[in-house]
């Protein structure tokens, strides 16, 4: 089986490639608003890649043996397969529309949701599981704004949507 600790790798390996992203978007968009919201966004990823880089503290403390580490890692590569979380590929500057940015960013908030859901079941500790449950409601609000601004008729509708999350402390 594989430890926590992998696990929780691979999540503050997706916060941040989801900071990384939200950064990368801020530099070729052109509103000020926007900007803010995809700052926003990226500081969110980053809070969360904090509190598992605490996690994995933790975690560390009581780590199995390491040949059984080794395995377990393989194992949840296995598992993973293709997926690997990350948005490095996706072309910024060639996307056509803010509604092309905002749905690549809820479908990485729907799959790091799955992952979280996934690594909740391997969390023992009632504190941690709630914690990340708070983690993962945060990401369900963010992909489903992400989705809100992305049904708007105007940039600007999806601009005041993206702000709206922003300023309610979500």
């Amino acid at each position: 089986m594989f430890t926590i600790g992998d696990v929780v790798e691979l999540a503050i390996q997706i916060e941040k490639n989801g900071e990384a992203f939200f950064r990368d978007a801020r530099r070729i968009v052109k509103s000020p608003h926007l900007m803010e919201a995809l700052s926003w966004m990226a500081d969110e990823e980053a809070r969360h890649g904090r509190w598992f880089a605490n996690l994995r503290e933790r975690a560390a403390e009581r780590e199995a043996d390491p040949r059984l580490a080794k395995i377990g890692r393989q194992l949840l590569m296995d598992y993973l397969g293709e997926q690997t979380f990350s948005l490095k590929d996706a072309d910024l500057p060639g996307m056509r529309s803010l509604w092309d940015l905002l749905k690549l960013a809820e479908e990485f908030e729907r799959d790091t949701v799955v992952f979280y859901e996934m690594l909740g079941a391997a969390i023992e500790v009632p504190e941690t599981l709630l914690q990340l449950k708070q983690i993962i409601a945060e990401e369900q609000r963010h992909a489903s704004f992400l989705a809100h601004c992305s049904t708007k008729e105007s940039e600007e509708a999806a601009l005041q949507a993206l702000l709206s999350v922003k300023d309610s402390g979500s």
